[in-house]
């Protein structure tokens, strides 16, 4: 005869595996849509490098000179973006050769403006 004790037993035991099946299961799921997440943040593989991001950078850079009367300091736009410095000198450097903006050095530092914003002294 079967006791009682061993067939709670039996029962509980099945439970707890199908419970911790289910919770490996939903565990599983939820680092699989956080993977799918993270790949998203990073964007997909393309031919072209992020083409996309370089435009709204350069609209940012910009729309931050225009906020300040035209001209800006180089290390005035870095502390105003989250971007490391080189990313701010190769972004003004790119900007510069197309003519979008002028940079001038003043002793160790960068003064960058649009065109038609250079101080007095800078033009002649």
């Amino acid at each position: 005869m079967i006791d009682i004790i061993s067939v709670i037993a039996w029962i509980a035991a099945d439970r707890v595996a199908v419970l911790g099946l289910g919770g490996l299961t939903v565990f599983g799921a939820l680092l699989e849509v956080w993977n799918r997440f993270k790949q998203g943040e990073a964007g997909p593989a393309t031919s072209s490098p992020c083409r996309i991001e370089s435009v709204s950078d350069r609209e940012r850079i910009h729309r931050l000179l225009q906020e300040n009367e035209g001209l800006m300091k180089q290390s005035e736009i870095v502390d105003a973006v989250d971007w490391s410095k080189a990313k701010v000198s190769r972004l003004l450097s790119d900007l510069e050769e197309n003519g979008e903006i002028t940079k001038i050095a003043i002793g160790r530092e960068n003064l960058i403006s649009l065109p038609g914003h250079e101080p007095p002294a800078a033009i002649s």
